[in-house]
């Protein structure tokens, strides 16, 4: 998926799970790729390199990513070069979680990428990884900054139910599953909205990730608190990328 932040200049802020960004040629074909939309920050999850990296590349473009696990996971940022977007830090949390804070336009934005634990993993793994989140939320900046928290959550929201308008809009997408009660009770509990569950899509264009058998979900989010600061969130369906998000 991908949202926009309202402001005199518009923020593309987008999340990816890529597969694999293992080997130098892969991460070349993403940049490719990144040609046909506009963007300027893509979170990034299942990068699977090994050691933690902040690099500045050779176009100017900024790479920052924690380290993998076994050879899974690894979380991070692909930072468009723009003089009107500062790094102020940095934050390799986990495998699963990196924080990002940033200036763009003389507005504080504070970014966590995930990637939740999957449906075969133990409620143990995902209770972690939320009160994991929820901590590094608590210590993240308050007042005027913005923050937001995206990524692939592993987790079917389905459609909105009652008394759910402050979390979830009109446009979910497949049915709930046990994770998407976890994800839709943290949301609620931390005051932030799934932002692209608010804005209309084709029906094609709502799924995030189709499965090996060829059955298409909804897993992938962006979170915010305040929607009146995004102008649209939706996903690039035709992204010339290989990977089944």
């Amino acid at each position: 998926g991908k949202g926009k932040m309202r402001s005199c200049r518009t923020l593309n802020i987008g999340s990816l799970n890529t597969r694999t960004l293992l080997s130098n040629d892969r991460l070349v074909e993403l940049e490719h790729a990144l040609e046909n939309v506009s963007w300027d920050i893509v979170g990034l999850a299942e990068i699977r390199r090994n050691l933690e990296v902040s690099v500045e590349l050779k176009n100017g473009n900024l790479f920052f990513h924690t380290a993998a696990e076994a050879g899974n996971f690894g979380v991070g940022f692909l930072i468009k070069k723009n003089k009107n977007i500062v790094i102020k830090e940095f934050k390799p949390i986990s495998p699963r979680l990196a924080a990002l804070k940033i200036n763009a336009w003389n507005r504080e934005i504070y970014l966590l990428q995930v990637h939740a634990p999957t449906t075969a993993s133990t409620e143990d793994e995902i209770i972690h990884f939320y009160n994991q989140l929820e901590e590094e939320l608590y210590r993240s900046p308050s007042g005027r900054c913005t923050s937001m928290v995206i990524g692939d959550f592993n987790a079917v929201v389905g459609k909105r139910r009652r008394g759910e308008g402050n979390v979830l809009g009109p446009y979910g997408y497949g049915n709930r599953n046990e994770r998407g009660e976890f994800l839709v009770d943290f949301a609620a509990s931390q005051g932030f909205k799934l932002l692209n569950t608010f804005f209309q899509s084709s029906k094609e264009g709502e799924w995030t990730w189709c499965s090996p058998k060829g059955k298409k979900f909804q897993i992938d989010y962006l979170l915010i608190k305040d929607i009146r600061k995004a102008v649209t969130a939706k996903v690039e369906a035709d992204f010339p990328f290989n990977s089944d998000h």
